[in-house]
């Protein structure tokens, strides 16, 4: 059976890009992101057994308000690092330069039921 270890809450970058420059389409943010998922992130998950959802807070400095919410989605994940990855790439796309602190909240589907309505129903557990 596969192992899910819970990630700490709040990923930061060790460093601060100083324009576009500095990040073309955002990959010197990605390459830190990748360094350290690979570090920090402990899924064993490697089949189908498990569908995940992640979302993030993320931080930007142009912007009056402390967070974002921007969801990835569920999705089934053969690699929970590489789920949170595209979830990193999403925000990075966007804000090659402006985002200062990732908060990550990963989710793991515990049960699915089918209702009366012919409607599943997903309950979902915070890892």
């Amino acid at each position: 059976m596969n192992t899910i270890v819970a990630i700490p809450s709040t990923l930061e970058f060790p460093g601060k890009p100083q324009s576009r420059r500095d990040t073309p389409s955002g990959q010197a943010w990605l390459d830190a992101a990748r360094a350290i998922a690979r570090k920090t992130l402990g899924f064993n998950a490697t089949d189908d057994e498990y569908t995940f959802r992640v979302a993030l807070y993320y931080a930007l400095e142009s912007h009056v308000a402390p967070r974002h919410w921007h969801e990835h989605g569920v999705s089934r994940a053969d690699n929970g690092c590489n789920l949170v990855l595209a979830a990193f790439s999403g925000v990075l796309y966007h804000h090659p330069v402006q985002v200062t602190r990732l908060e990550v909240q990963v989710f793991v589907q515990t049960r699915a039921v089918l209702n009366s309505n012919g409607v599943t129903r997903v309950s979902w557990e915070r890892l």
